[in-house]
């Protein structure tokens, strides 16, 4: 009877309230630990999955006793301690270490595709340790912007974790380093706004439109500005020109068309509005240092 009741909490965005003593005290807790820095850190995975939940499926209450990251590919969810908050597709969730917490899959919503990260902040510390907490400190939801790059890395991890090899442990801590520089970029912008909102709209709008002929002109008459201001907008707050942004998206694009769609080079230059395959390779190359046959899945 209990959980049917937490679970129509979870799907009604409900809260379920804990003691607030309790989580006062983990909070102090968590805010006494010594800070380290996200790029000092060697962290070490002990659990890596990637996964269908069950619809409606929910974890806890509980207290898990490490870090725990969850990317969202698909469904929405739920997460709650003294309040519930919506955790969509394309988000990661980050969990701290002694949080009493609710986690659950919404049954109304799609089904869900999760990916779970459990691990420790630096690789000695072990068996439940956290007097360490990292810095900046994260967010406990970051909407990724570029969400193709963090699932494939999620997707990456778990692949190592089932595998055998002998330097498992050196791979798994490298990925979840670049999940988490990445994560830290997201955190560090959260608290001290990076990106205007003019700006953030324009990067939306090249995102949205992969396979358009997209240039600081096109971008100074949509959104109403000189074509020199927006260069000065894009070197100001990324340190690159809008020409520079836009092929470097049409290439991350390309990279994930390839590698995780299996497109040909030349469907994904295509895809991206590029007809000359030649020079897409060019390009591919100059911006992601490999070439585009190297990402393919049999490679």
């Amino acid at each position: 009877m209990l959980i049917y009741i937490i679970a129509a909490h979870i799907a009604n965005l409900h809260t379920i309230r804990y003691n607030t003593m309790e989580y006062n005290n983990i909070i102090m807790e968590h805010n006494n630990m010594n800070p380290i820095s996200i790029k000092d850190i060697s962290p070490s995975v002990r659990i890596c999955n990637y996964f269908s939940p069950e619809k409606g499926q929910i974890w806890g209450p509980r207290i898990i006793p490490d870090y725990e990251l969850i990317f969202v590919s698909k469904g929405t969810f739920i997460f709650e301690t003294d309040e519930a908050i919506e955790v969509p597709a394309k988000s990661v969730l980050c969990i701290r270490p002694l949080l009493r917490h609710i986690f659950g899959h919404v049954p109304t919503s799609t089904r869900g595709v999760i990916s779970c990260i459990h691990f420790d902040i630096i690789k000695s510390q072990q068996n439940g340790s956290n007097d360490l907490c990292m810095h900046p400190q994260p967010e406990t939801l970051t909407l990724c912007t570029d969400h193709r790059q963090i699932h494939d890395l999620f997707k990456s991890c778990e692949k190592v974790f089932r595998n055998y090899d002998p330097y498992k442990n050196e791979l798994l801590q490298l990925i979840l380093k670049q999940i988490l520089l990445l994560l830290a970029g997201a955190w560090q912008n959260q608290s001290n706004p990076r990106i205007s909102k003019h700006l953030e709209s324009m990067l939306e709008y090249i995102r949205k439109n992969p396979t358009r002929s997209i240039s600081r002109n096109t971008l100074a008459e949509k959104f109403g500005y000189t074509p020199e201001h927006i260069n000065y907008l894009f070197k100001k707050e990324l340190v690159i020109t809008p020409t520079e942004f836009i092929t470097r998206e049409k290439m991350l694009l390309a990279q994930h068309l390839i590698q995780n769609d299996g497109l040909s080079v030349k469907q994904a230059a295509l895809h991206v509005g590029i007809n000359d395959q030649y020079y897409f390779s060019r390009l591919f190359k100059k911006y992601l240092f490999r070439c585009p046959s190297q990402y393919k899945k049999n490679n």
